[in-house]
């Protein structure tokens, strides 16, 4: 039973974070995922966030953590510490 399942971070695939804006039905789904999470204080993480509009519906969903192109492109840590540390 998931109430069962001991995992403190539920990651949204980014296939339904893609379809944000064109798939009403998927916002939903989101939406119910989200509060659920929230219920069962478990953080959400939304994967594959590319553009401005998926970053602001998930804000309106309140899902408060996301990675994808939008925030930067993979890389090797090395570079990653030039740029950000």
């Amino acid at each position: 039973m998931l109430a069962d399942v001991d995992f403190g971070v539920l990651k949204l695939d980014k296939s339904l974070v893609g379809a944000l804006g064109s798939r009403t039905n998927y916002q939903a789904i989101l939406k119910n995922l989200i509060r659920m999470c929230q219920d069962l204080v478990i953080e959400v993480v939304a994967e594959g966030v590319e553009t401005h509009e998926q970053e602001a519906i998930l804000r309106d969903l309140e899902c408060k953590l996301g990675q994808g192109y939008l925030y930067g492109k993979p890389m090797p840590a090395s570079e990653f510490e030039r740029a950000y540390l």
